[in-house]
């Protein structure tokens, strides 16, 4: 029993070890800046779509059932939570994209796009960001929409 705490000791040791030196030789960077679809098992999430308030929540439903249609993989964070928590919150998940829907994207047809980075992407329409989003995922990473 003991030789196996040990082993799996040592293991897990080794494991972080090499972690941290690799993130010494290739820099954070390079880890930060993985394409979208480089690391299924991170997530499986390629875009969250959260709403301000209850308001938008149809709207919000139809923008993922449209990117799920696409062929992306989608979320819709209807929690009655203030936005700057969800968007922590699936920040710190490594979500690729989050659209936010408020009201005056409602009236207007469009999204509030942000990467996971935390840059905001501005505002666009939906078609336009699964473009974006497709030709993204065509290159594998090589162009990303914050470019």
């Amino acid at each position: 029993m003991l030789d196996r705490v040990l082993a799996f000791s040592i293991r897990r040791r080794w494991v972080v070890l090499v972690a941290v030196l690799a993130l010494i030789v290739v820099g954070a960077q390079a880890f930060l800046a993985l394409p979208i679809d480089a690391v299924p098992d991170i997530t499986n999430v390629q875009v969250a779509v959260l709403t301000i308030t209850d308001r938008q929540d149809a709207y919000a439903q139809s923008a993922a059932e449209h990117l799920k249609n696409q062929g992306f993989r989608a979320l819709v964070d209807l929690r009655n939570e203030k936005v700057g928590f969800k968007i922590r919150e699936h920040t710190l998940q490594r979500v690729p994209y989050l659209l936010v829907a408020g009201d005056k994207e409602v009236a207007a047809n469009l999204v509030s796009v942000r990467s996971r980075n935390g840059k905001d992407l501005g505002t666009m329409t939906l078609q336009t960001f699964t473009e974006r989003l497709r030709i993204e995922l065509d290159s594998r990473g090589r162009t990303c929409l914050e470019d």
